[in-house]
C-alpha cells in the first residue's frame, strides 16, 4: 500500500469515493452518444439533396421541387403547389394540376395554413374553456390569458381544470 492508504500499482480500488463522480465506472464510454440508428438517420439528412429537406420542411404544401442550376451553382428553386393553394395565393392555373410558386411563397402559404388552423382550433375550444360572458368576444379582443387557455391541448386542458369539471373561470 502507498502513504495515501490505496493500494499500488494498477490494483482495484475499493476505498471511499471510488467509483463515484467522474473517472468511475463507465467513463470510458464518453458522453452517451444517440443509438445507432438515430445517428445513421442524421447522416441520411446530411447527405441527402436540399429538395428532400425542403418537401419535408413544406410538408403538406409542397408536391415537387424543381431546381434550376447554372454554371455558377442554384439559379432558381420552385415549389410545386396544388391548384386550391395557388388561387390562395393569387397565381392562375398551372399544368396538369400543379402551380409552380417561389419558395417565399410557399413558406407564406404554410405560414398561413398553420395561422388558419390556430384560429379554428381556438374557435372550436371557446364554448368549453371561456366563460360565457366571453365566448361572443372576438378572438383578437380576448385577453393573453384566455388565449393560453384556448393554446393548451387537450390533455393539458384536462389536468388544469378543477376537479369534478367546473370552469376555472367560475362560469
Amino acid at each position: 500500500m502507498d502513504d495515501r492508504g490505496g493500494p499500488r500499482g494498477r490494483g482495484t480500488a475499493r476505498g471511499r469515493g471510488s467509483g463515484r463522480g467522474r473517472g468511475g465506472r463507465g467513463a470510458t464510454r464518453g458522453a452517451q452518444a444517440p443509438p445507432l440508428a438515430v445517428q445513421m438517420r442524421q447522416l441520411d439528412r446530411l447527405n441527402e439533396p436540399d429538395e428532400v429537406g425542403i418537401m419535408r420542411r413544406l410538408r403538406g404544401v409542397a408536391l415537387r421541387v424543381r431546381s434550376t442550376y447554372g454554371a455558377n451553382g442554384l439559379l432558381e428553386r420552385e415549389i410545386g403547389v396544388s391548384q386550391e393553394d395557388a388561387t390562395t395565393l393569387g397565381r392562375g392555373a398551372g399544368h396538369a394540376g400543379i402551380n409552380w410558386v417561389s419558395l417565399v411563397d410557399a413558406e407564406d402559404l404554410l405560414l398561413r395554413r398553420s395561422t388558419d388552423e390556430l384560429r379554428v382550433r381556438r374557435e372550436g375550444r371557446r364554448a368549453a374553456r371561456l366563460p360565457a360572458d366571453r365566448q361572443q368576444v372576438a378572438v383578437n379582443e380576448l385577453t393573453a390569458e384566455e388565449l393560453r387557455l384556448l393554446d393548451l391541448s387537450q390533455q393539458a386542458w384536462d389536468r388544469f381544470r378543477a376537479p369534478g369539471g367546473a370552469n376555472p373561470e367560475g362560469a
